[in-house]
């Protein structure tokens, strides 16, 4: 599907890291721009722990400056050999390894791009974004290029501010088109850098259950009933909980976590379309239940943000009051379609070049 003329895009996400769902929604929105015709490049950024210079400045705040109270209990992870992989193979083009602001602003500059996306997940969340926080808001990119947030969450229910709000603000400003992943996300806009924006679909759900599944084909299908528990987070109390519904609806448990051993993205994937329901305490463990069309059950998680939870919910109608949710999937998928095509239109008409809008609030 080709809706205007072809573009050549960088992406500007988060750290791909461990985190199933941040690397899955930056495959994800490449897919999207890549079936509207255009050539998207992901702008490789690495985490700090994943440099030379940012895995020893991890290694003194963990071990030698443990005793002080900003740095108690500060734990840090590298980037594990199966994430890489999974990134190495199936997001691509992406530029070569970015690890400074610096490195990111010559790479764009001498790069030849038409736009520059800032997205999808947490990305009004500055602090998620490691060495690269100042960067959030494309001051690194020059003001002839198209540049368009999609999908951009705050991760809470407010904006947290790093210092420096007016160049941020004033950055932002400069952009075609604001999309946010959260209802909320509508009006911290408005009060935080007095700006519009519209609320679409996270790239996870633009895809179909059958895209998903040719990821994961290679492995084999478990015929064991089982409730799959996915949890960024994991303590004992979540983990009594998943025990416990397992035992309830005599189920086999799977339980996995983001770590250095974790298992590959396929096999995440795997484990949603194996699952019979899923508990979860993920914004995209929520997402893939109802991709797959599973009964689950959400669990809340304060320091990644709720309203990520609420919002996703009322899209689809769904009661968020703690116990399992067991969607009508007939009407879900309606609406679900309903949305798709949706954002995809409000992406497709802001990747035309041709018109710039004024995002300032009246």
């Amino acid at each position: 599907m080709q809706t205007t003329k072809p573009l050549k895009i960088a992406i500007f996400t988060l750290p791909l890291h461990n985190n199933y769902g941040g690397n899955l929604q930056a495959y994800a929105l490449m897919q999207i721009l890549k079936n509207l015709g255009h050539s998207p490049e992901l702008l490789f950024i690495r985490a700090e722990a994943d440099t030379f210079k940012g895995l020893l400045k991890c290694l003194i705040k963990r071990y030698l400056l443990g005793f002080l109270s900003k740095y108690k209990g500060f734990t840090f992870r590298r980037t594990s050999a199966k994430s890489l992989s999974f990134i190495n193979e199936f997001i691509s083009p992406k530029s070569p390894a970015l690890t400074s602001p610096a490195a990111l602003k010559s790479y764009f500059t001498k790069g030849g791009f038409d736009a520059c996306i800032l997205g999808g997940d947490q990305v009004f969340r500055p602090a998620f974004f490691s060495i690269f926080k100042s960067c959030f808001s494309l001051g690194f990119v020059n003001d002839d290029c198209l540049k368009i947030a999609y999908a951009a969450s705050f991760g809470g229910d407010k904006f947290q501010s790093l210092g420096d709000d007016e160049s941020h603000r004033a950055n932002l400003a400069k952009f075609k088109a604001i999309f946010v992943r959260e209802s909320l996300g509508v009006d911290i806009c408005k009060s935080a850098f007095n700006l519009e924006a519209t609320q679409v679909l996270d790239p996870v759900l633009m895809l179909k259950k059958s895209h998903y599944e040719s990821l994961c084909a290679s492995i084999v299908k478990s015929e064991q009933s089982t409730l799959f528990a996915y949890f960024l987070n994991p303590d004992e109390s979540k983990i009594k909980k998943a025990k416990n519904l397992a035992k309830e609806h005599n189920l086999a448990l799977k339980i996995i976590s983001p770590s250095d051993d974790a298992p590959s993205t396929q096999e995440f994937l795997s484990y949603f379309r194996d699952a019979d329901m899923v508990i979860t305490d993920s914004f995209h463990g929520c997402v893939f239940a109802i991709i797959f069309e599973l009964r689950f059950l959400p669990l809340a998680n304060e320091f990644r943000g709720n309203e990520r939870f609420s919002s996703l919910f009322a899209l689809f109608n769904l009661n968020n009051d703690g116990e399992l949710i067991c969607p009508d999937y007939a009407k879900l998928n309606a609406s679900l379609n309903e949305l798709r095509a949706r954002s995809l239109g409000l992406l497709s008409d802001a990747l035309r070049k041709e018109s710039y809008g004024n995002l300032t609030s009246s």
